[in-house]
Parts: C-alpha cells; structure tokens; sequence
C-alpha cells in the first residue's frame, strides 16, 4: 500500500517537471496503474490555483475514509465548547464521565485526552472482538473508562484513540447532542464542509472509495465500522469538501517550537489575514498570520515547508 512518506519519496526523487505537482501526479498514476494503489484524489491550492487529479477508480468527488483525521476533527468539535465556556481543558475527566474513577484517573484532564498524555491505550485490548460483534460505541467507551493507564496523566505521551472517544462522550454530555450531529453542526456546516461526515452520513458503502484491507467482519469496509461513527476514525470526506477548514495549534518536535496549523476555507484568497488559533495543550488562544502555505508559528515567523 502507498504510504504518504512513499508518495513524499517517490516525488522528491522524480525527474524535474515544468510544473511542481507534475511529480506527485506522474507517481500516483503510476501507482494506481499498477493496482498498488486502488483509488486516489490529489487536491493542492497554492497562490490563487487549484489543482484536482483524480487517479484509479476514484472521481473527483469520491468519498474516502479518514481514519485518524477523524482526531483533530474531534477535538475542533471540543474546542468548539471550550469557546462557548460549556468546559474547560482543565476540567478533570471524571467530573464530566463519573465512571472514570481509581488508579490516576482523578488527574486526567480533557486536555491529557486531546494531546496524548492521559496514559490510556490507543485500543483496547479486545478491540477485534468487539468489532467482530459488531459492539456499539457505548461498549468501546465503556472498555476505554475501566482500560489501566499505561503512565501517570501527563508525565509522556503515546499515540492514544480511546482518549480521543472520551473526549467526545463528554461532548454529547455537555451539549445533549450525538457526536456525529455536533461536529455536523459545529464544524462541518459552519466550515461549509458538505461532503464531511461521522459515519457514513446517508451513504452505502459501496459509494465510497474501499479501504485496501483484507476483510473481516467489523472490519474496516463493514457497514457496521463505516458507520459506527468512531470518534477517532470514523468521518468520511470527498477530498475537496468545499474547501472548509480548521484552525489549532501544536507544537513541532521537529522544528523545536510552536506552530499555527491554518486550514482555512477559502485559505489562498486569505493570505495576510489574522485568525484566532485555539492551543489544546496550553489551554489558551492566539493570533496567528495566514500564510501561503498556512504555516506559521505564534510569533509570524513563516515556515518554508
């Protein structure tokens, strides 16, 4: 299967070309060609132009499974009530979720779930079995309440999807709606993000593009797990969705300090605007400077990447 450091590789080693995405989309029909890849959608806006390619059997509008993108769309959704004073990062997670009690639970707080550093498991330990009978999402989450942390809350980080689920359990707490509807009301129409769902939103399987997974059942192409509405993996998306995008913050290992993610509706025609950013980890707003590529950190120094 073509991963995203393939795709990377393969167009960092590929022949110059008259335009810059001439690369990437020689590869991606390449693979697609070859059947390694079954379906693909190149979409990339830069300086005003917009370029769509669709490859295999995929159209321009097909909808795929976003699996972990589902995360940062979750926590928009929680960010979302942040901004409406419903609740706090601070707020420890047993005051929203009364079963999460013993061991370190009292310290987790909504924003150990959102930056990975509760110290619960990225998947439970049966989590195969409750796919394969087809369990619904209150099992999941009633597994992920009783799961031992792996760490004291906020003492490291490790890639963690149940942290995620909780963090939307709370959500429906706090504003008496199902997930699915509140990032549909909250961050998908707001954004204009029409072709974006929790779930399958309506469709059938057979109209989305199909995970290249051995199958199983409960498996990633099971009606049941498309439409689950996982809040960790669970949205769906045409690769365009109208363009509607998020705005957060994060901080890059890589470059060693913090960086403003702008992904903006309508992001090239916005270049020079300044937007407010929400910071999970630090508990805190801040405004940040549109770029092109919307890449920058909190004091405007803009990335070249």
């Amino acid at each position: 299967m073509l991963s995203r450091r393939d795709l990377l590789l393969g167009t960092m080693a590929g022949p110059v070309s008259a335009h810059p995405l001439d690369a990437a989309v020689a590869h991606l029909d390449k693979a697609t060609r070859s059947g390694e890849v079954a379906a693909a959608v190149l979409l990339v806006e830069a300086r005003g132009q917009r370029h769509l390619h669709a490859f295999g059997q995929a159209r321009a509008d097909t909808v795929f499974l976003l699996a972990s993108i589902t995360k940062p769309m979750t926590a928009v959704g929680l960010m979302a009530l942040v901004d409406e004073g419903k609740l706090a990062l601070a707020d420890p997670v047993h005051e929203h979720l009364p079963g999460f009690t013993g061991q370190d639970r009292a310290l987790v707080t909504i924003k150990h779930l959102l930056n990975h550093t509760s110290g619960l498991p990225d998947q439970l330990p049966d989590n195969l079995e409750l796919r394969r009978r087809y369990a619904p999402l209150d099992a999941f989450v009633a597994g992920a309440l009783r799961a031992p942390l792996r760490f004291p809350p906020g003492s490291s980080v490790a890639y963690q999807s149940m942290g995620f689920l909780l963090a939307a359990k709370i959500a429906e707490a706090v504003s008496r709606l199902p997930f699915r509807e509140l990032l549909r009301r909250r961050v998908f129409q707001p954004l204009g993000m029409t072709g974006a769902s929790l779930g399958l939103g309506g469709r059938k399987v057979e109209d989305t593009a199909r995970v290249q997974v051995p199958d199983d059942p409960g498996g990633w192409n099971s009606p049941y797990w498309r439409d689950l509405g996982s809040p960790w993996g669970g949205a769906h998306a045409t690769a365009d969705s109208d363009q509607g995008y998020m705005t957060s913050v994060a901080f890059s290992p890589t470059l060693g300090h913090w960086i403003g993610l702008g992904l903006l509706q309508h992001g090239p025609q916005r270049v020079g605007e300044h937007v407010r950013a929400y910071d999970p980890v630090r508990g805190g707003g801040v405004e940040v400077e549109v770029c092109d590529p919307v890449f920058v950190d909190p004091e405007r120094v803009r990335l070249n990447a």
